[in-house]
């Protein structure tokens, strides 16, 4: 039986990355809207968690590292806050 994990201290610090990646995320959002909603909330978490699962299963890199996962998750909740700011201004 192979499950390609090599260290549990790294599997442990890219499933606190994962968890408090998307958690520190969802506060961002909190901090970047005036009245944040849980739509938006709720989209954040499916383009994150889509975002993760490509890099580390997609095969489009190289050496996927568990440790991108805080930065990988804090960077979709920028880009879909902006992308809020935008459709909110547009409205």
């Amino acid at each position: 039986m192979n499950a390609e994990i090599y260290s549990i201290y790294e599997w442990i610090n890219g499933f606190m990355g994962l968890t408090l990646g998307v958690i520190g995320g969802l506060y961002l959002l909190v901090l970047l809207f005036k009245k944040p909603s849980l739509p938006l909330a709720k989209i954040y978490l499916v383009f994150s968690l889509g975002v993760l699962v490509l890099y580390h299963y997609s095969g489009f890199f190289a050496n996927p590292t568990p440790w991108l996962n805080s930065i990988i998750t804090t960077l979709s909740a920028l880009f879909i806050s902006i992308l809020g700011r935008l459709y909110e201004s547009k409205i």
